[in-house]
């Protein structure tokens, strides 16, 4: 991502670097926002799993680019880290994307959040890493972040990253249908400026381009497809730079092993995903990402397969699929979002619904979210009351 671009989206980016405080022993309140960390050391940053093999690299294990480090502190069995985080008021969106040999547990403001372990998801392949939606945990202004890591043997490390109202970790479907006409006509717009002899005319242009497909999503896809057959040759290569976010390649780069693909679904697989027995953590980037050039190809298939999970599913299910939905933004599925808010609120799949209608500007649910906003369950609680301060402005 363009600096430019980092400056329109993003108000809070954070990483695993020598900024996390670390600690070699468990301290009473270690998680919690008022314990004095003003004794632990800086954490240390090293290349953690990737020294027994690339693949093992942040990028690969993210799935795209990063400035996160490999961060762990002492001698390799647990260690302690913590980072203070500022949340800005209004926020729409916060993600994680996280990732740890062999194993963490993530807490906010001293709340249990998730866990990562490498024996739960697909360890050493590209996009492995966990997504968490942080809306119903993260206050307005100063918040802490803090994990605990374990190691079974050999490198360790935990890396993560942080986006509060930046670019979506993985760019969202929102639903079917084109694009409005008054975002065509914007679209129209800057493409013009793209043909501008002035260089900073035309880098704002791209910005700008490349932030309107990231908030449209599928609803401009017929009409990026069209620019890469375009004459000019600035607005072609913006296009096919857009057409490639909005429909990656999944493969892996010529020299590299399967290892460093992404891998496809089809909507038989992606159910057996949400299905399948045991605790295997498939909240990951490279399934969301499967999961969304499916939706992308065919959204009746991923609408029928997520509908056929659900149908008659337990909480686990639920907790599951519910973050497909909210992180692809699927508006043909908005009624499973307000089925987990009304029925499940007590749960982490009733929180991430509310937190996605919220976001996604639905405003024909906020009785319900008015409820959930008292249901008892704090992280519910929150991205109720975030939701509704979204869709009552």
């Amino acid at each position: 991502m363009t600096t430019l671009l980092a400056a329109l989206l993003c108000q809070v980016t954070v990483v695993t670097d020598k900024e996390w405080k670390a600690a070699e022993k468990e301290a009473k309140g270690w998680q919690t926002d008022d314990f004095d960390a003003s004794a632990w050391k800086p954490a240390e940053a090293g290349d953690g799993p990737a020294g027994s093999g690339d693949h093992y690299s942040v990028r690969n294990m993210f799935g795209f680019p990063s400035k996160a480090e490999w961060i762990s502190f002492g001698r390799g069995v647990t260690c302690f880290l913590r980072r203070t985080i500022d949340a800005p008021k209004g926020l729409r969106r916060a993600e994680m994307v996280l990732v740890a040999d062999d194993r963490v547990e993530l807490f906010i403001n001293g709340e249990s959040v998730t866990s990562w372990d490498t024996g739960r998801a697909v360890w050493g392949h590209r996009g492995g890493a966990g997504l968490v939606d942080l809306v119903p945990y993260l206050r307005d202004g100063k918040n802490i972040v803090a994990v605990q890591l374990t190691n079974n043997g050999g490198p360790w490390g935990f890396a993560c990253e942080i986006r509060i109202d930046g670019e979506p970790l993985v760019l969202p479907v929102h639903g079917g249908g084109g694009a409005a006409k008054e975002v065509i006509a914007e679209v129209d717009a800057l493409v013009a400026k793209l043909e501008d002899d002035d260089v900073t005319v035309r880098g704002e242009a791209q910005a700008k381009l490349m932030a309107v497909v990231e908030k449209q999503g599928m609803a401009l896809l017929d009409k990026v497809k069209a620019l890469t057959e375009s004459k000019n040759d600035d607005v072609k290569q913006w296009a096919l730079k857009a057409l490639d976010k909005l429909l990656p390649d999944l493969g892996f780069p010529e020299g590299k092993d399967a290892r460093w693909a992404m891998g496809s679904l089809d909507a038989a697989s992606l159910k057996e995903t949400f299905t399948a027995k045991g605790d295997r953590q498939v909240v990951l980037v490279r399934y969301l990402t499967a999961a969304r050039v499916l939706a992308m190809k065919n959204v009746e298939d991923f609408t029928t397969a997520v509908q056929q999970a659900l149908d008659g599913a337990n909480d686990d299910v639920w907790n599951r699929v519910v973050p497909y939905i909210s992180f692809l933004e699927m508006k043909a599925l908005v009624p499973e979002l307000a089925s987990a808010v009304k029925d499940r609120a007590k749960t982490p799949a009733g929180a991430c619904a509310a937190s996605a209608l919220g976001r996604m500007g639905d405003k024909s649910h906020i009785e319900l979210l008015k409820k959930a906003a008292a249901c008892g369950y704090e992280p519910t609680e929150r991205a109720a009351k975030r939701a509704l301060s979204l869709l009552e402005r």
